[in-house]
């Protein structure tokens, strides 16, 4: 049994995971992307619209962002 204590360093895990992001502009970008599958759900034929799929994947693109931008 090893313990986690500052004097045991050896039995610390190596490394920590730590995502940072641009929390305000992932919001507002995810916020128009859930708007617009919403309204896919009420106009199913929005699916068909090229302009509507390009704008669809320009606001998931920015909520992406968002994360790989911050880092």
């Amino acid at each position: 049994m090893n313990a986690i204590t500052p004097g045991n360093r050896s039995a610390q895990p190596d490394s920590v995971n730590v995502t940072r992001f641009d929390h305000v502009e992932a919001e507002k970008s995810y916020l128009v992307y859930a708007a617009m599958k919403r309204a896919e759900v009420q106009q199913p034929a929005l699916v068909d619209v090229p302009l509507w799929n390009v704008l669809k994947t320009l606001a998931y693109s920015v909520f992406l962002q968002a994360f790989e931008g911050a880092n």
